[in-house]
């Protein structure tokens, strides 16, 4: 979930760049990796008809997509499309993708397993864990609580504005802190009172990561890592900084920037931007759905911080065709004509990320998409919708 100056400014950035790059070449070995669980797909009813639909969409234009559903028949994997065009390799189910800002609902879980160890609270005062010359520069930085920030409620502007696209592709100017983010929101003034609006705010998610980390006494790597990846399983699931941000074997992203079709490599993009506990997780979608899946069921944080992450700031103000009803601590309510879902969406340059949970039946739809398109965006969103259709048939 972005705002619209984030589209408008990261339009604005790409612009500059020249559309006729080449890219890297690497052996297919780079991109070999394994699933957590077995693949399910087999012995599923519907799964020729999905590949049928995910193939369908790939001849008119969708560079590469990956597919996890669960409904009431099983599980399917699918896939389509390439993980590196220069090199001819093809994506295979088990293979990573940029998950963007579906890492919030996981850093919202790792928030309430802290606070069920006794670490911290979501009623603290972000001036209990941040030093004075971070909170007094910012927007009501005395006032904003942790669940504040999980609920994009505090008044923080967004750091992803026009300067900050600039300067990212700057290459003499590399981001190298989280605070380096919080620079683009210090001596602004605040949107609303906090706690009494709402307004989608990745900076709010980088204040989480250095509170986490200052609590905890330990990354937010190694948070991700203890809290969610191992006790689940989820081998493909990785958090880095730094140097570390992406894991070798990571497929390339691709950004459509002048409209014509041509791809263009996207990693000048988001090298920069995998360091901070809004937005860096990379993951494939069969361990994103079991881990959505094991979250709801109680088997990540108890049932009852669950039950608190649902606690929903309302939406009122529709507009026709919108579906969000309203967003809790990390997690969005959605409503369909299936029924409500938890869900929340991702896009860091070249990868876009879609995640439902329907809790009433159990049921998952992921999707993985490793390009921005321009001229193919209908194709995208018919896919989608297709698949979407199918699997509540």
């Amino acid at each position: 979930m972005k705002s619209p100056n984030y589209i408008l400014a990261l339009f604005l950035a790409l612009t500059i760049l020249s559309s006729c790059q080449k890219g890297e070449v690497f052996p297919e070995t780079k991109y070999q990796c394994s699933l957590s669980e077995p693949d399910e797909t087999a012995a599923h009813p519907k799964a020729e008809i999905y590949q049928e639909i995910i193939d369908k969409y790939v001849a008119k234009g969708v560079l590469g997509v990956s597919v996890y559903m669960k409904d009431t028949d099983g599980k399917f994997l699918g896939v389509g499309g390439h993980a590196d065009i220069a090199s001819g390799v093809k994506i295979e189910p088990c293979n990573q993708f940029i998950i963007g800002s579906i890492t919030k609902p996981i850093t919202s879980m790792v928030t309430f397993s802290l606070v069920e160890d006794g670490v911290l609270s979501i009623d603290d005062f972000i001036t209990e864990w941040l030093d004075a010359s971070i909170t007094d520069r910012l927007p009501n930085g005395k006032e904003i609580q942790i669940k504040h920030l999980l609920q994009h409620t505090s008044g923080l502007p967004d750091h992803y504005e026009s300067p900050y696209y600039f300067d990212n592709l700057n290459k003499e100017r590399n981001i190298q802190s989280q605070e380096d983010y919080l620079k683009y929101t210090y001596g602004k003034d605040p949107l609303f009172d906090v706690g009494t609006d709402f307004q989608y705010s990745n900076a709010g998610y980088v204040l989480i990561g250095m509170i986490l980390e200052k609590a905890s006494g330990k990354t937010m790597a190694q948070l991700y890592q203890e809290k969610i990846f191992d006790p689940l399983n989820l081998t493909s699931g990785y958090y880095g900084a730094g140097d570390a941000a992406i894991p070798d074997g990571l497929i390339k992203g691709y950004m459509d920037l002048n409209g014509n079709g041509e791809m263009v490599e996207s990693k000048f993009f988001y090298e920069e931007e995998l360091n901070t506990a809004d937005g860096g997780i990379i993951m494939n979608p069969q361990d994103l759905g079991k881990l959505f899946e094991e979250w709801h069921k109680g088997n990540i944080i108890s049932p009852q911080s669950v039950e608190a992450m649902k606690t929903w700031y309302l939406f009122t103000d529709f507009e026709e065709g919108d579906e969000t009803l309203g967003y809790g601590y990390g997690i969005e309510k959605v409503k369909s004509k299936n029924g409500d879902a938890l869900a929340h969406d991702g896009g860091v340059g070249g990868f876009g990320t879609f995640l439902q949970y329907y809790p009433d039946t159990d049921q998952t739809f992921v999707i993985f998409l490793n390009s921005l398109p321009v001229k193919y965006v209908d194709a995208y969103g018919d896919m989608v919708d297709e698949l979407y259709e199918e699997m509540f048939r």
